[in-house]
């Protein structure tokens, strides 16, 4: 790469909303630091965004950042509803999407020195190959699904897939037998400051001691927190908060001591739940996930402050990680800090927003309304949709409720008639549109708690915001995370595998009345956690600029020109 030419970095995601936010998020961060950006979009895809968003607009104050689109293998016809992505897995529509990716590679000018492809998109990895393009993976999903997803095979030799009983506590995946051990009373308790790479162990401080540990055999409690603030003094290079109380740290561990959180078998990704170990979802989900170590690196949209013991497992097969979570907080974070905080963040939607609603906010009085929206896929039955329905209205909790156009599966119009019939009942206490600017409303001071459908973006997005949850998963990741919501962080509830009326009004009124200040306690505590992850000197923002350096390295080492035989 000539030295006067900035790193060209393209970027490849799966095109589903859940998989482009993340992808376009971490784009523009990199755009931030002067890269020159290519974004890979599908054709239908890139319609919609123009359609319902100003991209054009937005990314033109990024010279250097450019949208190409390619084939998603489908003809142009395609529905493209529900879980129609999948058929972009089918060996031919991948040979297709392969075969376009190649040719675009070959005559792209300046050439690419580094290719950041969503991991479940194995064939980028095989051109990245081909050509000497060295390639980054995104792993979209929650760390958790992803190791567990690495550790199928294991479950499987052991005996415990399939899955025989539901509510078998799992054993054979690191980590996950239990994710808040009792302390060896032998221990040393300290304060987690970070992941040192060149070790390949944990930074830690011990405020008894006041010492500096650097060490690999680490054991995380549930009341691990990252001690980042404002106020921070220096210690050998390394942070911690002056501010920290010793005997509260110490409390709060032995608070937590004899507190165990166990992963059940519904509690694994619902692919998971196959009889056939030979289906073809879960060979194609342990495929992409082995081959994806097999990049140059690993981006998880996380933090070490959120998920520390987990990564701590991954980093045992795949090294070179970069915990860059949550994302969205990290654009804003740096978009800031770059342009101000009256700069007009974008909205990467493939829906348009009924912004509506936010008059509707306004005029609700505060952490009063349960906003119920379950993601860009989820499906649900009609009876479901009334079921949950009836569980926002009878906890007597004002409500605003997402309804995505296609997402009740019936007859033709039926939808539309169910929707204007609660609608119309629900007037006085509630709000419903068909589809909601999410960042904007749960960071409204109107909103209470969250009914979502645990998506990890959505999940991240509530944590950022500082919002309680109420957890309906649907399929994929949802079933770990929600899990993680309301035993790990203890920040909700889960209603998991089950649709009814009685649970969900329970649930809210314990959220929105009973347990309100417990929970919104917890969920302000891990906002703190997220937002010291994305500040200078957290996990996040510094792993960022890792990434952002290393990528620099490969450039350097990626040919100038791509000859094809």
């Amino acid at each position: 790469m000539e030295k006067d030419r900035s790193s060209h970095v393209l970027f490849f995601p799966v095109p589903t909303q859940g998989h482009m936010n993340p992808m376009i998020k971490l784009a523009e961060l990199l755009a931030l630091t002067g890269f020159r950006i290519t974004y890979l979009n599908t054709h239908h895809n890139h319609e919609r965004l123009i359609k319902f968003t100003n991209i054009a607009a937005h990314y033109e104050r990024y010279p250097g950042f450019e949208f190409k689109t390619i084939t998603d293998g489908l003809p142009p016809d395609h529905p493209r509803s529900g879980h129609w992505f999948m058929e972009m897995y089918e060996e031919a529509t991948e040979m297709k999407i392969k075969q376009g990716l190649r040719e675009m590679l070959v005559n792209i000018s300046p050439p690419v020195d580094c290719m950041i492809v969503d991991a479940f998109l194995g064939f980028a990895l095989d051109v990245a190959g081909e050509l000497g393009i060295p390639i980054v993976c995104f792993r979209t999903s929650s760390p958790c699904c992803f190791w567990t997803s690495y550790s199928i095979p294991a479950m499987i030799q052991a005996g415990e897939l399939p899955i025989e009983d539901m509510d078998r506590l799992i054993t054979t995946v690191p980590g996950m037998e239990t994710i808040r051990k009792k302390l060896d009373d032998r221990g040393e308790k300290c304060i987690f400051i970070g992941y040192d790479e060149r070790s390949k162990a944990y930074r830690l401080y011990n405020p008894l001691t006041k010492k500096l540990i650097i060490l690999r055999d680490v054991e995380f409690d549930e009341a691990e927190y990252w001690i980042w603030s404002s106020e921070e003094k220096k210690i050998e290079g390394l942070f911690f908060n002056e501010n920290q109380d010793d005997d509260d740290f110490i409390n709060q561990d032995e608070q937590g001591d004899d507190q165990e959180t166990h992963f059940r078998c519904r509690d694994l990704p619902s692919y998971c739940r196959a009889a056939d170990m030979e289906d073809t979802f879960i060979k194609l989900v342990v495929n992409r996930t082995l081959k994806s170590v097999q990049a140059n690196a690993l981006i998880l949209n996380t933090a070490e402050e959120l998920e520390g013991p987990i990564l701590s497992q991954i980093r045992t097969q795949c090294p070179n990680v970069y915990a860059i979570g949550p994302i969205n907080a990290l654009l804003k974070s740096r978009v800031d800090a770059k342009h101000g905080e009256s700069y007009h963040h974008f909205s990467n939607t493939l829906l348009e927003e009924n912004k509506s609603c936010i008059s509707w906010l306004d005029k609700q009085p505060n952490r009063s309304v349960t906003y119920a929206c379950f993601g860009s896929i989820t499906s649900m039955s009609r009876e479901q949709l009334i079921e949950l329905w009836y569980g926002l209205v009878n906890s007597k909790s004002k409500f605003l409720l997402v309804v995505r156009p296609n997402s009740v599966i019936g007859k033709d119009g039926e939808e539309e008639d169910v929707v204007k019939e609660l609608f119309d009942k629900a007037k006085d206490q509630g709000y419903i549109v068909d589809w909601a600017p999410q960042e904007a409303v749960l960071n409204h001071p109107a909103v209470g708690s969250f009914l979502t459908h645990s998506g990890w973006n959505s999940t991240l997005e509530g944590v950022v915001a500082g919002v309680p949850m109420i957890c309906w998963p649907y399929f994929a990741d949802q079933q770990v995370n929600s899990r993680v919501v309301s035993e790990v962080w203890k920040i909700g509830l889960e209603m998991k595998d089950v649709c009814d009326r009685k649970i969900l009004e329970k649930m809210v009124k314990e959220v929105m009345v009973d347990r309100k200040e417990e929970f919104a306690k917890s969920a302000a505590e891990m906002a703190k956690l997220a937002d010291q992850s994305v500040s200078v000197g957290g996990s996040s923002y510094s792993n960022l600029d890792r990434l952002i350096e290393d990528i620099k390295e490969m450039s350097l080492k990626t040919p100038q020109k791509v000859i094809v035989s």
